[in-house]
């Protein structure tokens, strides 16, 4: 999987979005091939769910490039790798 993303981004095939695939972003995150991490967080906790990101102990800086406040609450968080 990370080998046929790293081939479509040496391509010229443009922007990819993941939405709602915790398998593949972990896969990509491991493989050094996110350039973009977009996360919403949302004011409500409920205790359990799939994680965010891999369970694996390498460390993956980020810098935080933009963020976006709503009235709900809502924060939208953009952020680059480090």
């Amino acid at each position: 999987m990370p080998g046929a993303v790293a081939a479509l981004k040496a391509a010229d095939g443009g922007p990819m979005l993941v939405a709602g695939s915790c398998t593949l972003v972990h896969a990509l995150l491991l493989a050094g091939l996110v350039d973009e991490l977009r996360l919403m967080v949302f004011p409500v906790s409920i205790g359990s769910g799939l994680r965010v990101f891999p369970e694996d102990r390498s460390k993956l800086a980020w810098r935080l490039v933009d963020q976006v406040t709503f009235p709900s609450g809502v924060l939208a968080l953009t952020f680059h790798p480090a």
